[in-house]
């Protein structure tokens, strides 16, 4: 029997179901999308689960916290790093997005994932199918564009940029990911921190990351 977990969800946040899906797979899931109710299930096994998406933290809600018996929390999509001045409120606290400054002995890094659309489920990887040194496919800021320039000399390769976030109307998942895994490497530059999802993905489907080293720091 799987043991029990109970979700509060605050806000809509696309790491949902990589948290629920891979991180407690085993666990026998409740999810909460109304607090009150989240309270009043049972005492243990009590995850909160924060997204912000950059907005301003819930402070009423949070303070209510403080008396709750939920002493673990999640703070999800906050690259900006604007949840941290609240931490001292929870026992442990797991966010993804790692930043030096947050490094103590109750902040752990979570990864960010990946959607269930690139799942390796049997983990085998068919090197032979590789037609692309490198890929990328995203939005093509400047600092994007800089290290983009560095690898525009080695073909074949296939690049995609685009001018939105998650511009989900423009491409095909299931076309992006056979893109992917026809790549020896994945640029997966960062933009506020070194983190992108295109880490795990790139992994899942047997193509190497090229990673940029940010903050001076070994974060991996």
């Amino acid at each position: 029997m799987k043991n029990k977990l109970n979700l509060f969800i605050n806000g809509k946040y696309w790491e949902e179901e990589y948290i629920k899906n891979f991180l407690f797979q085993n666990f026998q899931i409740n999810k909460f999308d109304d607090y009150e109710k989240f309270k009043q299930a049972q005492e243990e096994n009590k995850i909160f689960i924060y997204t912000n998406g950059q907005k301003k933290i819930n402070i009423s809600l949070l303070n209510e916290l403080k008396n709750s018996s939920s002493d673990l929390i999640f703070t999800l999509s906050d690259d900006l790093y604007t949840n941290k001045k609240y931490y001292n409120n929870f026992r442990i606290i797991f966010r993804n997005y790692f930043f030096p400054k947050l490094a103590s002995n109750n902040v752990y890094t979570l990864p960010l994932g990946f959607g269930n659309v690139y799942v390796n489920s049997e983990k085998k990887f068919d090197f032979t199918n590789k037609e692309y040194m490198w890929s990328f496919i995203g939005r093509g800021d400047d600092y994007r564009k800089s290290v983009i320039d560095k690898f525009i000399h080695i073909e074949p390769y296939i690049l995609e940029l685009n001018d939105k976030f998650l511009d989900i109307e423009s491409r095909d998942i299931n076309l992006q990911k056979e893109k992917i895994s026809k790549s020896f490497f994945l640029l997966c530059p960062g933009s506020y921190n070194p983190e992108s999802f295109r880490i795990m993905e790139a992994l899942e489907l047997g193509t190497l990351p090229i990673l940029i080293s940010q903050f001076n720091s070994e974060y991996f």
